[in-house]
């Protein structure tokens, strides 16, 4: 579907850059599965291809480039398997969905 992607060294599908190891985050498009870096890469992708416009990727010529934030806050620390893993989210994981998701047991 792509002139870029997918590419044998592990790219996304969406935004090139690499994807991370123990990632299987993938886009349907057009009945093809395309890997990207995360969810919101996948999301994207799909809402792109979802809503007509696939030539998208068919024409580009080159990656979008990934925004940088404008507010100077370093958020490198988002991507520490300490913060990962101690995060909220994490929590929510770990706990599953069996008890219907909510914290106040109900």
């Amino acid at each position: 579907m792509s002139r870029l992607g997918p590419e044998p060294g592990g790219v996304c599908f969406h935004c090139g850059l690499p994807i991370p190891r123990g990632i299987s985050f993938a886009a349907e498009i057009d009945g093809e599965r395309h890997p990207v870096c995360c969810a919101g890469c996948r999301a994207v992708a799909e809402l792109i291809a979802g809503s007509g416009l696939g030539a998208y990727y068919e024409r580009r010529d080159g990656y979008a480039r990934t925004p940088e934030p404008e507010d100077g806050i370093d958020r490198a620390f988002l991507d520490e398997p300490a913060f990962q893993r101690d995060s909220q989210l994490s929590r929510v994981r770990e706990r599953g969905s069996g008890s219907g998701g909510c914290s106040s047991g109900g």
